[in-house]
């Protein structure tokens, strides 16, 4: 004779008065494993560069795998996963060396485990600063010779730009 039946979590006595003396009887407690599965990979990475820093916005999983995300991690460069410390967009991974490009994947993580991991985003960051600067006055005019940047922040600098007397408008100079 066998039965079964369910209990939410709590503590429980029995009173049942169905037990036969001498008769040795066992009562198993355990849980049912978790439905949940492994999420689907973040899509839809875009990456926005900043100073030694780079955040990186995206979609959440299509299917969270039936359980609530409870963080995302990111790996640079096929390094080691890092958790995000975060279950929103964007993330922001700080600490990065400027003038270094970076291939970057997201995952997220539920009470199943390391869901898959995304496509890479490739991001540079800022490019150093021109340095040497020499500037020459003319009639009506400044001209400025620099050195371009030794760090190029891992792309092509596409266009430099100048700022008057702390105006805090900047204005495109060319290539």
């Amino acid at each position: 004779m066998g039965f079964s039946f369910s209990l939410a979590a709590g503590n429980y006595t029995t009173n049942d008065t169905n037990y036969l003396a001498g008769v040795t009887y066992s009562f198993y407690i355990g849980t049912a494993p978790s439905s949940a599965t492994l999420a689907n990979a973040p899509s839809d990475l875009v990456a926005t560069v900043g100073d030694g820093q780079v955040s990186i916005a995206f979609t959440a999983p299509t299917d969270d795998g039936g359980a609530a995300i409870t963080d995302y991690e990111y790996q640079l460069d096929s390094g080691n996963w890092t958790s995000a410390g975060k279950t929103t967009t964007p993330v922001v991974i700080t600490g990065l060396t400027n003038g270094s490009a970076y291939s970057i994947k997201l995952r997220a993580v539920n009470s199943a485990g390391k869901g898959a991991e995304s496509a890479a985003v490739y991001s540079a960051t800022v490019a150093s600063a021109p340095s040497d600067l020499v500037a020459t006055v003319g009639n009506g005019q400044v001209s400025i010779a620099f050195t371009a940047p030794s760090n190029t922040g891992g792309a092509d600098i596409s266009d430099y730009e100048y700022e008057l007397d702390d105006s805090c408008t900047w204005t495109s100079a060319g290539t």
